[in-house]
């Protein structure tokens, strides 16, 4: 009855998990990734609902057909419109308009859209490519989809790259998961010779896991990216506490020593709340989350499944290991290697770079990277950034205006990184090229909303979109600083005023977050050993695996990006778990080294092989930052297991 009741729960809670995520899970906003209670989230909302840009797509595609330039992307426009009522479609013959006699129209091309720069903004400079832009109240998953049926087409805009991160988070689960739970599977039958042993790890896994998942879909109400990592982090977070349950000796407690351990690596990640960047601090939450449910399913529900289904390894894993002798005898020199190591670790760190560009967030094979490049290369165009000028309305769509406007669009374009300016301008200097332009005409253009997007209705701004070459963290920078140091009374906002604040936050996040972690796990130190000597020791070997990580950031060259800058305090929250199992046992058996070193060795070992063979499953992930996230964090933690197993017991036996 009680087999039966358990099973019957976990299916129950793994059929709810399912149900409540496909009901709740949205696409991924960049919005979130800032406290709601931030003046510049306030900023952009008031921005999207002057102009409503979060959700626009941006079509690029080549003509069939250049010589029917018209024709064609009509009858594009038109099959885009049909898809959907709730579609709002701007391209070339959508915005093409005729003035006659007082009377406005539209869709009557003549040859004069060839020469007014007014349509640049609709094609390339060549007329090889027409470029539609797509506004939607709804998901553009169904829409991409119907538009990825055409050849040599290509996606830009923050609703598209929205959609990419939501749908690519969920494909790094349904690729990871598997891997993750076969590889673990193997693994415990390869320690233990007992499949229910292994049957029964893996389902302490997948309760913390889908508790994780749970939680981050109630928090985020998506996937994103670090939600992402999360869930793949608290499926690893179980695996140290389940090998020592496993492996313990009768007189080798694990219970404490996991807790401890627990502690510490959920202060390592409670650290990164303090971040501005919300889905980092969110990602603190989730991975203290993560650890705690794993510490409570393998010391509560695990001995339940051990009592009931009578589980027990069929036998112990032998690893003759024991380096006592070998760091009694060359414990200084350890300590000189050690001390080398650190040195040349910390001095490369002079090169790390704090840098962004969500353009280069995917693998260069990735349908985004391909558009981004498509973008960049062919239509000299990376994103936009959005300028406010305030003034009367009449005033702001005056023709004796179009001096300032003149004058601000030539300053604009005197920034290497900027490509074109596009405002109200650009629809007077098109009135001016037809011999229209006047105040009758400029009314009427205004009566039928023509310069909605750029001079709202009933609002007193005007807007200036200017288009980037880049939008790496050094060029938004440079940018930002240029345009703050104009002559004109400009306010910058938009989407790219959020992601440059988001770049800007990074800084903050690293160092503050680094800081708290180091010093709550050294208080924690204090409070468990109650010795100020063992919890400096503790933390001298954990020093190694942090600088190893930034300094080989800076020596190969890879920023501290938006997913980065959580590495270290994931190092340093791990890391110090087999820090905390040493000097436990060091204090129960009286600094007796040699009795417990062969006994503590083995499962430190299997733990960080278990997750050096997990973490390359990362590599697998579309996020170029996922791979190098898997390489930084199985190389720190065999650095962090190698100075535990020689540098911490010759810094104790140092004299």
């Amino acid at each position: 009855m009680v087999r039966s009741s358990f099973i019957i729960f976990n299916l129950l809670f793994l059929v709810g998990t399912a149900f409540f995520i496909k009901k709740t899970v949205v696409p991924f906003k960049l919005l979130n990734t800032l406290s709601k209670n931030n003046p510049i989230v306030s900023d952009f909302k008031k921005f999207q609902k002057k102009y409503g840009d979060e959700k626009t797509l941006i079509f690029a595609t080549y003509l069939k057909k250049p010589d029917q330039a018209f024709s064609e992307i009509d009858k594009l426009t038109k099959s885009i419109q049909n898809f959907s009522p709730e579609l709002n479609v701007r391209s070339l013959t959508s915005s093409y308009y005729v003035l006659s006699k007082g009377i406005f129209r539209t869709n009557k091309l003549k040859d004069d859209v060839l020469n007014s720069p007014y349509y640049d903004i609709f094609w390339d400079k060549n007329k090889e490519v027409a470029i539609i832009y797509i506004q939607s109240k709804e998901n553009l998953g169904e829409l991409i989809k119907f538009l990825q049926k055409r050849e040599r087409s290509f996606f830009f805009g923050h609703g598209y790259f929205q959609e990419v991160v939501k749908k690519e988070s969920i494909n790094d689960q349904k690729i990871a998961l598997p891997l993750f739970i076969v590889i673990t599977f193997f693994f415990f039958y390869f320690l233990f010779g007992s499949f229910k042993v292994c049957f029964a790890a893996l389902n302490i896994i997948l309760i913390s896991y889908l508790s994780t998942l749970t939680f981050v879909v109630f928090i985020e109400k998506t996937i994103s990216p670090f939600g992402s990592l999360a869930l793949l982090i608290s499926f690893t977070m179980a695996i140290s506490d389940i090998i020592h349950y496993f492996y313990k000796r009768p007189d080798f407690k694990v219970m404490i020593p996991c807790f401890y351990t627990s502690l510490t690596t959920a202060i390592g990640f409670l650290s990164l709340c303090i971040s501005n960047i919300l889905p980092v601090s969110n990602f603190g939450l989730f991975g203290a989350f993560a650890v705690f449910i794993s510490f409570g399913s393998t010391f509560l529900i695990l001995p339940f499944m051990t009592k009931y289904f009578n589980i027990m390894p069929l036998r112990r894993p032998v690893l003759k290991i024991s380096l006592y002798s070998f760091c009694l005898k060359n414990r200084y020199t350890i300590i000189g290697v050690f001390i080398f190591f650190t040195l040349f670790f910390s001095f490369q760190i002079r090169n790390l770079k704090f840098e962004d560009n969500f353009l280069n967030q995917f693998k260069k094979e990735h349908i985004f990277s391909k558009s981004a490049d498509f973008f960049r290369e062919k239509l000299q165009f990376s994103g936009t950034l959005d300028l406010i000028i305030k003034g009367r309305r009449e005033t702001l769509l005056s023709t004796e205006f179009m001096k300032v406007e003149s004058e601000l669009k030539k300053e604009l374009l005197n920034h290497s990184s900027i490509t074109g300016v596009y405002s109200a301008l650009d629809i007077k200097e098109d009135l001016l090229l037809r011999s229209e332009l006047n105040r009758e005409n400029i009314k009427i253009l205004d009566f039928f909303l023509f310069f909605d997007r750029l001079v709202p209705e009933g609002l007193e701004e005007s807007r200036f979109i200017v288009t980037l070459k880049d939008i790496g963290s050094r060029d938004m920078e440079s940018i930002f600083e240029f345009v703050e140091n104009s002559k004109f009374d400009i306010k910058i906002s938009g989407y790219s005023k959020v992601r440059y604040h988001i770049m800007r936050f990074l800084f903050q996040t690293f160092y503050g977050s680094l800081f708290l972690s180091f010093t709550g796990i050294f208080l924690c130190f204090l409070f468990l050993f109650r010795s100020l000597k063992l919890a400096l020791v503790g933390l001298i070997p954990n020093i190694l695996p942090l600088v190893f990580v930034s300094g080989m950031q800076g020596l190969l060259s890879i920023g501290t990006n938006f997913y980065l800058v959580v590495l270290n305090c994931i190092v340093l929250g791990i890391s110090v778990d087999d820090t905390i199992h040493f000097l436990y046992h060091f204090k129960k058996h009286k600094g007796d080294l040699k009795s417990f070193l062969p006994l503590i060795s083995p499962p430190l070992i299997m733990t960080t092989t278990l997750f050096c063979l997990l973490f390359p499953c990362f590599m697998m992930s579309s996020f170029i930052s996922f791979s190098h996230m898997s390489f930084f964090l199985c190389s720190s933690f065999i650095v962090a297991l190698l100075a535990d197993l020689t540098v911490l017991p010759s810094l104790l036996k140092a004299r």
